[in-house]
């Protein structure tokens, strides 16, 4: 029996000193030492512009460099903060930059409905271990396309621009969209449904008819009645597509900054100019009977000849 008793202890005291070994933890486990600790001011995001001039439609692009300071080798995403403007397309190339890296901020914002003037982004930098991203202000300066005013060529006769039909018959003009994945074309003997009509006027044509500016997205039609109408195909995001935006009584001429937005109209001698997207003049007229094929929009500044506007 006592031969037992000590077999017995000698066996406790092995189960007790094992526990030594092996304690038992409860709770939360410490993460791996250096993991997760990053620290906001770790990270550095550099774009090579806090602030950039853009073009409505015209994209620009903004170089950004990515750095840890400790030398950390986590990814980094960048976004745009929340409330950036439904008009503005952020993108950052690539998505996801493996620092030390650079990327490409490209920028671009649309055609009639993004506010010109200034504005102000934000761009967050989020990575493994941050709180907080890492916020960087990007001030824009929104503009219209700068450069060389184009004719609007007009003719009464059937016109396509890019899937949109001006279509003419009996000298009156409709407007349709053209669907080549169902063979459609278009041509005066065409049928095209009237379920693709865009707008629901016609419009009887001037000799001088009808012509499309460079994007496709308005239309300038000479009426028989003697206004010329913008009709709206995209140009003003804010009315309905095949709206007319603007009504011009005695009107010979007319020609389209690059970006379709601003017209220069000539009638009784002079020239005047209106903002497409708005329907609005937006500047005096001015005494010009030379050629127009001068005329140029540069940042707000609008020139023709002698004549200057300033426009935005």
């Amino acid at each position: 029996m006592r031969t037992h008793l000590v077999l017995l202890a000698a066996m406790l005291f092995v189960v007790q000193g094992c526990s030594v070994f092996k304690p038992i933890t409860k709770g939360p486990q410490p993460a791996a030492e250096g993991f997760g600790t990053s620290r906001s001011g770790d990270l550095v995001v550099t774009p090579a512009q806090t602030s950039v001039t853009i073009e409505w439609g015209v994209p620009a692009e903004i170089p950004v460099e990515v750095t840890w300071a400790a030398e950390q080798k986590y990814a980094v995403q960048i976004v745009p903060a929340t409330g950036t403007p439904s008009w503005l397309t952020v993108e950052m190339l690539p998505a996801i930059i493996e620092p030390p890296g650079k990327g490409v901020l490209r920028l671009t914002t649309e055609v009639g409905s993004a506010d010109l003037g200034s504005t102000t982004i934000t761009l967050e930098a989020a990575a493994y271990g941050l709180s907080q991203p890492v916020r960087v202000p990007i001030t824009i300066e929104v503009q219209r396309q700068a450069g060389a005013f184009v004719p609007v060529l007009a003719a009464p006769v059937t016109v396509e621009c890019r899937n949109v039909c001006g279509r003419v018959v009996d000298g009156t003009l409709t407007f349709y969209d053209v669907l080549r994945e169902k063979g459609q074309d278009c041509s005066e003997k065409a049928t095209l449904p009237a379920s693709q009509r865009i707008g629901a006027i016609s419009y009887p044509l001037s000799r001088t008819g009808f012509g499309f500016g460079r994007t496709c997205r308005v239309a300038a039609i000479f009426e028989n009645g003697g206004s010329l109408l913008f009709f709206n195909l995209g140009i003003a995001p804010a009315q309905p597509r095949g709206s007319v935006v603007a009504s011009v009584r005695g009107a010979s001429e007319c020609w389209l900054s690059p970006d379709n937005s601003v017209a220069l109209v000539r009638m009784s001698g002079s020239v005047v100019p209106y903002d497409v997207v708005t329907g609005r003049q937006i500047g005096d007229p001015c005494r010009m009977s030379g050629d127009l094929s001068l005329a140029s929009l540069q940042g707000t500044a609008l020139m023709a000849g002698s004549c200057v506007w300033n426009v935005r």
